[in-house]
């Protein structure tokens, strides 16, 4: 059975998913920071467009790097 996808990609389960599981790790982290913000912005990453965009052909692991940098610097870590 094929998966569905929401028309509306934020209502999406699996971004619902993922979404609250970001926001929990940035709340958890700083309480005073908008983690709601926080987890739609990291996700925002992800785009299809953005990756091809940002990885050259010479650099395929760029775009991993690059997020995983972000994610400690907005961990804290």
């Amino acid at each position: 059975m094929p998966s569905r996808c929401s028309a509306n990609k934020y209502d999406d389960p699996s971004y619902r998913l993922w979404h609250r599981h970001l926001s929990t790790l940035f709340a958890d982290g700083d309480p005073g920071r908008d983690a709601g913000f926080l987890a739609h912005a990291v996700l925002a990453v992800f785009d299809g467009d953005l990756i091809r965009h940002t990885t050259p052909p010479d650099d395929p692991r760029r775009f991993t790097r690059s997020v995983q940098r972000m994610a400690v610097a907005l961990l804290g870590g």
